[in-house]
């Protein structure tokens, strides 16, 4: 038997509750506190959260034995689709980046939650088909060193830490505010030459004046937290393959989107707020600027002084 430490005791359960309820704010509280209700819609709203979050810890723990286990690495070919909850429709992309597992980098989950229309008990393409602006929540969880949750619904960004002892999300940062500016600018170069000349134009740009800095991690959510924490730009443009990108806007661009206005950011196509697009089709693809305000719109000058002197032949 091995005795704790002098000063230290093991705590049961109604302590182990007792201490979290003085000294912590869970996933749960918050989002009730956020909504300043305890109405059905305020705990319904506050059941789905939590929901996401044992997701969350359930995927966490599945990752950490990543390598030991039958198809717990990389890609699987599955699609990932939407699935539906009670009076609420919840989009939820599993795993983004999962290629990065084979290697042990970080991987990512994302999430919105829209509220269903209409008189059909279970929800229609159609409630989906909808401008970004109608989100009620969105947010994302990063598995790294550690498992941190990050979402809005409407009032402002917080990011949650998972406490492995306790096995629950604790407030780590409340009112995320991501810079007017930063340094960082996150993009997959090695497809220069797929992109329109606008997006080679800001890369040439950055590469000529100081102060820039290049992060790509080849994951969403991992590259979007560093943004979101430090300032800067990610970039996915479309290409020559992909003219519309490889970003899905229902559930990738359009969270995270919601996210960055709440933290004072932009996220854009280049030509559209990414919140204004109205998809056609669930699985909608659409270019991503997404980052610190002046950042975003220096991509967009790029763009714009292309369209209106477009490259010819002689070029």
């Amino acid at each position: 038997m091995v005795n704790a430490p002098t000063g230290e005791a093991r705590l049961g359960q109604t302590e182990q509750v007792q201490a979290l309820d003085r000294d912590c704010t869970t996933l749960s509280r918050h989002v009730l506190q956020q909504l300043h209700s305890f109405s059905a819609d305020a705990q319904d709203l506050s059941a789905l959260m939590s929901r996401i979050g044992l997701a969350a810890k359930l995927i966490a723990r599945r990752l950490s034995r990543a390598g030991l286990m039958e198809d717990a690495l990389g890609f699987t070919g599955a699609v990932n689709v939407q699935g539906e909850i009670g009076r609420y429709s919840l989009l939820y992309d599993p795993i983004d980046g999962s290629s990065n597992l084979d290697i042990n980098l970080n991987v990512g989950s994302i999430f919105s939650i829209r509220k269903q229309e209409g008189d059909d008990e279970d929800g229609s393409a159609a409630d989906l088909l909808q401008h970004g602006h109608k989100q009620i929540a969105a947010g994302y969880v990063l598995y790294g060193p550690s498992t941190m949750l990050v979402y809005s619904i409407g009032q402002g960004v917080h990011s949650f830490t998972l406490d492995p002892s306790l096995g629950e999300f604790i407030l780590s940062t409340e009112n995320i505010k991501i810079p007017d500016n930063g340094p960082i600018y996150s993009v997959n170069e090695g497809s220069f030459w797929q992109w329109e000349e606008s997006y080679r134009d800001y890369i040439r740009y950055v590469h000529r004046n100081q102060g820039y800095t290049a992060r790509y991690g080849g994951a969403l959510v991992g590259d979007f937290h560093r943004i979101l924490f430090q300032g800067g730009v990610f970039l996915y443009p479309g290409t020559v393959k992909n003219p519309d990108g490889k970003l899905r806007l229902l559930y990738e661009s359009a969270p995270l989107a919601f996210l960055m206005e709440q933290a004072g950011g932009r996220a854009s196509t280049g030509i559209q707020d990414i919140l204004d697009v109205v998809p056609t089709k669930i699985h909608e693809r659409t270019p991503l600027i997404i980052g610190s305000k002046e950042n975003v719109a220096l991509v967009e000058s790029f763009i714009k002084e292309r369209s209106r002197n477009p490259i010819t032949l002689s070029e």
